[in-house]
């Protein structure tokens, strides 16, 4: 039966397979085809009881642990190679029956808000192979598990005690800890268990006490380096036992440590100074992440670390007595497996431009203003003074940093808040105040390089400029005089995860830990109160899922975070 049906599943898939193809041929050039990827999911099963009463249960999660919700998962019972044991009498492990009609060999579940299920029923013999089959949804893709049912075994149960949450990498060895359980009268000592990563490698192992603990002790070498994975505790059963294991979603987590080529620089940081700045853990170069280079208070440049090296440009200008000044360069991670480890002082000898080469400047200038005056015999044109250049400090900005091009004509950039990479396709709009529909005066769209210009001939006053991208929050500001522009825009996954940090940081202790709260951590503390928040759980696992997630974060995924947001910080 189980055969069949996927069977019929792959008959179904190929025939859509070759429809879809068929379509695309035949459609040309006319369309182009949509590609949507899918996240992996897996299932955690478990099977126990008598035969008149076996409980079937498991939960389901995506690649980086967040329960999946509403899907719909296809249970059967098989006894050797393939032969199919039928249900009968099952209803959920609240005690609510389920229509299902007479003996079937297959029986569906749906999961709960919180990726799980649970049912019970009857199977007619002892022993059996428990499968549970998803075939998969929009947004992850298929997968299948399956567990060992006898009804001859005492049932037993396998924990993280306490269940961890990330894996410090720069710590020599790790302990885990777990506790296996069984009902009264049966012992759980000397009882071997096993740890094994999200690749079924097997990391280490360790036998319990008369208590049913165990600690299994692993260097941090043998795990993979930072990033998102999991941890499984496995018993394989044994004597009365049934099989038990439990899994767990782990950060593992790398400290960056940074490195500046050159300890000591000399130039003028009024007009720039470049330094390579080189950012590494203890498992090779780090791809991610923004180095900035701060002068007191003030962030004075940045750059993205791309391959474990960012080329930084320090921009400022020191009082005319300032000769020596340190810089500070420090490490800000934009992905919850790394952590800043100490900021790098640097020493910078300020070395002003010598006074005649300021003089020849201003003589040349005023030799080319002489002539004009001369040979046109009219008024020079009064240039606006450029402002400062934005700096990228991880906020939304317009800044203006030159004049116009023509009268009339607006120019400029659309980039990134935090790493200043242009942001294509953006759309800028000139919109005029009306009471109904918006008045759109003049748009204009960025290039792959992020540059736009538009011109506007009318005299109309409060004009504002709003500038909009699918993967970036909008920013709206009041139109400047004719110009060139610098616009930052922040990214909605960027927003997702400062919204946390501000809720957090509001709410103080035990929300908030430094250096910064993480989406993590949030939803730790709201399983772990008195009276367990799941609203705040629910909400901080879905920004962690949307800001860490593969899928790209559009308005409607902002939205659908925001949507579920808490009102405000919890009562102490």
């Amino acid at each position: 039966m189980f055969r069949h049906f996927l069977s019929e599943r792959r008959a179904v898939v190929r025939a859509m397979v070759w429809g879809a193809m068929g379509w695309t041929l035949a459609s040309g050039a006319q369309a182009a085809p949509r590609v949507q990827v899918r996240g992996s999911s897996r299932v955690e099963l478990r099977a126990v009881g008598p035969s008149q009463q076996v409980r079937v249960s498991g939960s389901m999660h995506d690649e980086v642990g967040a329960p999946i919700a509403d899907a719909s998962i296809m249970l059967s019972a098989v006894v050797g190679a393939d032969t199919p044991l039928d249900w009968q009498h099952v209803r959920s492990c609240n005690g609510r029956a389920m229509p299902t009609g007479a003996p079937h060999a297959e029986h569906p579940v749906q999961t709960d808000d919180y990726g799980a299920f649970c049912i019970e029923g009857e199977l007619a013999g002892r022993a059996a192979t428990i499968r549970a089959v998803f075939g998969g949804d929009a947004l992850h893709e298929g997968t299948h598990a399956t567990a060992r049912w006898d009804a001859d075994l005492q049932s037993a149960a396998l924990a993280f005690a306490p269940r961890p949450e990330r894996i410090d990498l720069d710590a020599p060895r790790v302990v885990v800890f777990g506790q296996l359980t069984a009902p009264a009268g049966v012992s759980v000592a000397q009882r071997e268990v096993t740890l094994s990563d999200d690749h079924a490698r097997v990391l280490g192992s360790g036998r319990t006490d008369d208590a049913g603990m165990l600690h299994i002790d692993v260097a941090s070498s043998t795990f993979d380096g930072p990033g998102i994975g999991g941890l499984k505790l496995r018993f394989d059963g044994g004597g009365d036992l049934t099989p038990a294991e439990d899994s767990v979603s782990v950060v593992r987590v790398g400290r960056v440590q940074l490195r500046v080529d050159t300890p000591e620089l000399r130039g003028d940081p009024a007009a720039g100074i470049g330094l390579l700045v080189r950012a590494t853990t203890t498992r090779g170069a780090v791809d991610g992440g923004t180095v900035e280079v701060t002068w007191g208070s003030a962030s004075v440049g940045a750059a993205r670390v791309v391959d474990g090296q960012a080329h930084v440009v320090a921009m400022f200008a020191p009082s005319r007595d300032t000769r020596r000044t340190e810089l500070l360069v420090r490490y800000s991670p934009e992905a919850p497996y790394y952590e800043s480890g100490p900021s790098v002082p640097i020493m910078l000898t300020v070395a002003y431009p010598r006074m005649w080469w300021r003089v020849l400047p201003v003589l040349g200038g005023l030799a080319v203003a002489a002539w004009l005056l001369r040979g046109w015999r009219r008024p020079l044109r009064r240039a606006e003074p450029p402002t400062a250049l934005a700096r990228r400090a991880g906020e939304a900005s317009l800044a203006v940093v030159g004049s116009a091009k023509d009268r009339g004509t607006w120019s400029g950039k659309v980039v990134d808040a935090h790493d200043g990479e242009p942001i294509a396709g953006a759309v800028v709009r000139v919109i005029a105040p009306s009471f109904g529909e918006v008045d759109v005066v003049a748009q204009a769209r960025a290039s792959a390089q992020g540059r736009f210009e538009f011109r506007i001939d009318s005299g109309e006053r409060d004009l504002r400029l709003r500038v909009e991208d699918a993967l970036h929050t909008q920013i709206e500001r009041a139109l400047p005089p004719a110009s060139d522009m610098v616009i930052a825009m922040v990214s909605r996954r960027r927003a997702l995860l400062e919204r946390l940090v501000s809720w957090a940081r509001r709410a103080g202790r035990p929300w908030d830990r430094p250096p910064e709260p993480t989406p993590g951590h949030v939803a730790s503390v709201a399983a772990g109160q008195r009276q367990p928040r799941e609203d705040i759980g629910r909400w901080a696992r879905r920004v962690e899922q949307r800001a860490y997630g593969p899928e790209a974060v559009d308005a409607a995924a902002e939205r659908e975070v925001m949507d579920i947001e808490p009102g405000g910080p919890p009562v102490r």
